[in-house]
């Protein structure tokens, strides 16, 4: 369910029986877009454009689709089963990742994208190349499930089997 606070109350504005919602990204109040899945397909993708929730149009819910970063209205990219990206109304898959995709989120600042997930996962995108660095950082099988981004400041949480963990790095030029 998608909940709306107006200041006085809260109201259920959209409700996807039978799917999990797992992310939501917006870059204004007209352009809105949640995720999710249940590690299998069927995939979820709606939008909301100001007034209306509906199913977003140019995404393929045959996929596992578990986190969304909006780059701008006709830009996105997407995490599940692989890394998948909407490029003016184009879907397409980018590449498999050799980790389901937890998170992936977008710097607007410095225009990075960093994703995350299971097994050891971690990919950046520095807005031309994309760069590995699955089991560069760990190699015990951590689920990287959350990532935050500050000008330069990557942060990312997860867990190993038996530990919780934070990673806090510096991008610098390649």
């Amino acid at each position: 369910k998608i909940i709306h606070w107006d200041g006085n109350k809260a109201s259920v504005v959209s409700e996807n029986i039978g799917m999990t919602l797992n992310d939501i990204e917006g870059i204004n109040s007209n352009f809105i877009i949640g995720v999710g899945t249940d590690f299998t397909p069927p995939g979820l993708a709606i939008y909301f454009d100001g007034n209306i929730w509906s199913n977003y149009p140019f995404a393929n819910n045959s996929y596992s689709l578990n986190s969304v970063a909006i780059i701008n209205t006709k830009d996105i990219y997407f995490g599940g089963d692989g890394i998948f990206e909407t490029k003016r109304g184009s879907f397409s898959k980018l590449f498999d990742t050799g980790y389901y995709v937890r998170d992936l989120e977008y710097n607007r600042q410095t225009g990075l994208l960093v994703v995350t997930g299971a097994f050891d996962g971690l990919h950046i995108f520095n807005g031309s190349s994309w760069k590995n660095y699955k089991s560069f950082v760990s190699t015990d099988n951590s689920v990287y499930d959350g990532v935050f981004l500050i000008n330069n400041t990557i942060f990312i949480v997860g867990s190993n089997d038996q530990n919780a963990k934070i990673l806090i790095g510096k991008i610098q030029g390649d």
